[in-house]
């Protein structure tokens, strides 16, 4: 299934569903390094190399210093990607990123989650209608110290 619509002569939509391993950095790192998630990405392709994005996910740490506590995220980041090849069907591509992240810890039930500012750049493959993996980092800043994660994600092309 293919779900790129064609709306010029270069332009088209592309979507990107796929999984997402974290590892955190920052304050603590998370109390636990690793994390796991989804992501979904929209991508508007208005010319031969610079696409317009916007991405959203849900990735979870979990703390490993037994405490229960767990970190959740959830992105709704726009971007740019520009792509280092004219092909159309496959090549490298920069991705730049700005916008939000809800940011929630479970054992703080009584606080709500707090939205910040984010912002992350990554590298990626893209391959039409197969699997792409991509390598980048995402920060955002809370009380104190900025926290990001590095991030891998191997996400399907539709």
């Amino acid at each position: 299934m293919f779900c790129a619509l064609s709306t010029g002569a270069h332009a088209q939509l592309r979507a990107q569903v796929g999984l997402e391993g974290g590892l955190g950095s920052g304050d603590e790192s998370f109390d636990s390094p690793t994390g796991l998630g989804i992501t979904a990405l929209g991508e508007f392709v208005f010319s031969e190399r610079i696409g317009i994005t916007f991405q959203t996910g849900y990735t979870v740490f979990r703390s490993g210093k037994g405490e229960g506590n767990i970190r959740t995220m959830l992105p709704f980041l726009g971007g740019l990607k520009w792509y280092f090849s004219e092909k159309k069907s496959e090549g490298i591509y920069a991705h730049a990123k700005f916008g939000g992240q809800s940011y929630k810890i479970s054992k703080q039930d009584l606080i709500p989650a707090k939205t910040l500012l984010a912002a992350g750049a990554a590298i990626g493959w893209y391959k039409a209608k197969d699997i792409s993996p991509e390598i980048g980092y995402v920060f955002f800043i809370t009380e104190g110290d900025p926290k990001g994660f590095f991030s891998v994600k191997a996400v399907y092309n539709f």
